[in-house]
């Protein structure tokens, strides 16, 4: 998991803080699927930051 200049492995049913606002992204660097579950508030246009980019 990285958030803002940060990363750290996290194990099977660890969390993560995502402060607002902060460039954050998860690898997977193990050979299983990863599964996440992700909760913000307040509640954001899902598609304006993960829909296709405009021109």
């Amino acid at each position: 998991m990285h958030i803002g200049a940060e990363s750290r492995e996290l194990e099977v049913g660890e969390m993560a803080h995502v402060p607002g606002n902060v460039p954050h992204y998860i690898v997977n660097s193990g050979s299983e699927m990863l599964s996440y579950i992700s909760a913000a508030t307040p509640a954001f246009d899902v598609k304006s930051n993960y829909g296709p980019k405009k021109a």
